[in-house]
């Protein structure tokens, strides 16, 4: 059984001074892109076995945006405060947690952490925008892994795909 780790970034959200960073709600295109990578996912047959995000609210809205795109096809996530601006160390801690009998496990938080642990995991040989960029907003990384969720070894993972909203959508 290989175990396939998700790594989705959080859509994109507002920025307004007055409000806290982990207040921040989603923008108008954070909303439409987490709906259609939802539905793009559930087309694809991408549907995670456990999710745990973030407790920040625009990881919150764009778990919630996501399921109406799988249309009910995902469980829904566990909340982990510890997710919230995590750094890779954090991140693959939280990994090695998990159960042997989850196959598919999807994290939904924030940069930089996501794209340091997905460095961690498959090395810095990986796929970036025309911008340099790794993990945009609802970017979704689809990582096989070489062993169990407890004994993840850096640069001997396999990135099965990046998935990029602009990428598919436009």
């Amino acid at each position: 059984m290989k175990h396939q780790l998700w790594l989705f970034r959080h859509a994109k959200s507002d920025w307004d001074k007055h409000v806290p960073d982990s207040k921040r709600p989603l923008s108008k295109r954070g909303k439409k892109n987490a709906i259609r990578m939802g539905q793009w996912m559930s087309e694809n047959r991408l549907i995670p076995d456990h999710i745990i995000s973030s407790t920040a609210e625009r990881a919150f809205q764009t778990c919630e945006f996501l399921q109406q795109g799988f249309q009910g096809e995902i469980n829904v996530p566990v909340w982990d405060e510890r997710l919230y601006m995590a750094d890779h160390n954090t991140l693959l801690q939280v990994i090695q947690e998990q159960s042997n009998h989850v196959e598919k496990l999807m994290l939904v938080g924030h940069n930089p952490g996501l794209d340091d642990l997905l460095k961690f995991l498959c090395g810095e040989d990986l796929p970036l925008t025309g911008k340099g960029k790794l993990m945009t907003t609802s970017t979704l990384a689809v990582v096989e892994l070489t062993d169990t969720w407890s004994n993840i070894k850096p640069s001997e993972n396999h990135l099965v795909q990046l998935s990029r909203p602009k990428e598919i959508f436009e």
